[in-house]
């Protein structure tokens, strides 16, 4: 610092300047890293959300044609559903082994009776294959129902992920939001505590170039007191012989002074 520094406040203003400046771009620098941060981490959490639902939609594409004939069974889809539901049983592998096994057990009873190839067989036939239809039916629907069920899990899984995904978005944004005006709210109090450091420096300034002038008109008061006294007049005596100088005129003064007048 320089002698006449104390009278000026510019360069203390500067340096608080440039550290508030170096300060607003660390605060910049961290700002920017959590962003990058937290964005990184959203895209990764984004692309496995995206494959796990991707597998339970898989698995649901799978359960949906079978869901779909449970439906179709219940009566849900009205008559043309009921009609898809019986003939997807009658055609189903089980119920056409256990139907011809029976059909066989009936033709040897009825060849045994010697009554193959009656009316009454063909009755027989009739009455076995709805008794079949009625005994097999529930349990091929308990079956499809747990199809369904599955289906249902799987889609319950898929919104359960895009419900975990919205919430970890919304958090991600507030969580940006939070540190962009954390970090505006710092340097805007970085900012504002350096102008107020400012301002007090350059009071202070002002204070010394004030306490400077005082100190200085007091030596010269001191100064020119003492040559009056001793220099020019002969010491108080001298003082002493120009009387009260209240009374007299400034031309007079001078005169009785210095001995001649001052225009």
């Amino acid at each position: 610092m320089g002698l006449f520094d104390v009278f000026s406040s510019k360069k203390q203003r500067d340096r608080l300047q440039s550290a508030a400046n170096i300060g607003t771009d660390y605060i910049n620098a961290g700002r920017d890293a959590f962003r990058g941060d937290l964005t990184a981490g959203l895209d990764r959490a984004r692309s496995q959300y995206g494959q796990a639902g991707s597998t339970l939609q898989a698995l649901g594409d799978r359960y949906l044609p079978g869901a779909n004939l449970y439906m179709d069974s219940l009566g849900v889809n009205g008559a043309a559903g009921n009609q898809r539901a019986v003939g997807a049983f009658q055609a189903g592998p089980g119920y056409q082994w256990a139907m011809e096994q029976s059909q066989d057990q009936l033709d040897r009873r009825q060849a045994a009776r010697g009554q193959l190839g009656s009316g009454n067989t063909s009755a027989d036939s009739v009455k076995l294959a709805q008794g079949l239809a009625n005994q097999e039916y529930g349990g091929w629907q308990n079956r499809l129902q747990g199809l369904d069920d599955r289906l249902y899990g799987a889609r319950t899984g898929q919104a359960g992920l895009l419900a975990s995904l919205g919430n970890l978005e919304y958090q991600g944004g507030r969580d940006l939001g939070q540190n962009s005006f954390n970090a505006l709210s710092s340097i805007g109090q970085l900012h504002s505590n350096t102008q107020a450091q400012q301002a007090q420096a350059s009071q202070q300034a002002s204070q010394n170039i004030f306490g400077a002038a005082m100190g200085l008109g007091q030596l010269g008061l001191s100064a020119l007191g003492s040559g009056l006294g001793s220099g020019f007049f002969g010491g108080a005596s001298t003082l002493s012989s120009l009387g009260d100088s209240r009374t007299l005129s400034p031309a007079a003064f001078a005169q009785r002074a210095f001995g001649s007048p001052i225009y």
